[in-house]
C-alpha cells in the first residue's frame, strides 16, 4: 500500500511517503535524501542521498526501496537500513540545468513499478535527447531490456498482466506491450 503526501514547493515538509507493513520511506522536498522509517514509531532506519531530486514516491518490494532521481539513476536501497544495494544508470551521464538544479539529460520522472521480480520505469523527459522504457531485474539491477520511446513520461507507471501504461503529463496514458 502506498500513501502519498504532498506539500507545497515552498515548504520543507515531507512530500511523499510510501508505506509497506511496518516500514516506510519518506522523501523530504528540499534536502533530497530518501529516508527509511519505521512505520510503527517513526524512528529513522537509514537515509540515502541521491545526486538529483527524487520527484516521485519510491516503490517498495522484496524489502527494498526503488527510487528514480533526476540524476538519471534508479537506486535500489535496503528498506531496513537505507543502504544502497545497486544502481542503474538508464541513459547518458551528461548533465544540464533543469528547474534551477543540475540534472541528467534523461532524468527518471516516472514512478517505478515492480512486478514479478522486474522493476519498470522510464528515463528521459526530452524526446530529442532520448526517452527510454526500461526493465531491470529487481534483485540484481541487471538490465532485462531497454527500448527507445517517443513520449515524454512523467508520473506513476501502471501495469496490467500484458501492458505498461505510462503517464505523459497532461495527456492520456501511453500504452506499451
Amino acid at each position: 500500500v502506498n500513501i502519498y503526501f504532498f506539500s507545497s514547493r515552498r515548504s520543507r515538509h515531507t512530500r511523499y511517503i510510501s508505506v509497506t507493513g511496518v516500514q516506510a520511506c519518506a522523501l523530504p522536498i528540499w534536502e533530497g535524501p530518501v529516508v527509511c522509517l519505521s512505520a510503527e514509531d517513526g524512528r529513522e532506519l537509514g537515509r540515502f542521498a541521491t545526486e538529483g531530486p527524487v520527484r516521485l514516491p519510491p516503490a517498495i518490494a522484496y524489502g527494498r526501496v526503488y527510487a528514480g532521481a533526476d540524476d538519471g539513476v534508479m537506486y535500489c536501497l535496503d528498506l531496513a537500513s537505507g543502504r544502497e544495494l545497486w544502481r542503474y544508470r538508464a541513459g547518458s551521464a551528461r548533465r544540464l540545468v533543469g528547474n534551477g538544479r543540475i540534472i541528467s539529460e534523461q532524468p527518471i520522472r516516472a514512478g517505478i513499478c515492480v512486478d514479478q521480480g522486474v522493476a519498470y520505469f522510464t528515463a528521459g523527459i526530452f524526446p530529442k535527447m532520448g526517452v527510454a522504457l526500461c526493465a531491470v531485474d529487481a534483485r540484481s539491477g541487471k538490465e532485462r531490456w531497454k527500448r527507445p520511446i517517443s513520449y515524454a513520461t512523467q508520473g506513476i507507471l501502471a501495469l496490467s498482466p500484458t501492458r505498461i501504461f505510462a503517464p505523459t503529463g497532461r495527456t492520456p496514458f501511453v500504452m506499451f506491450r
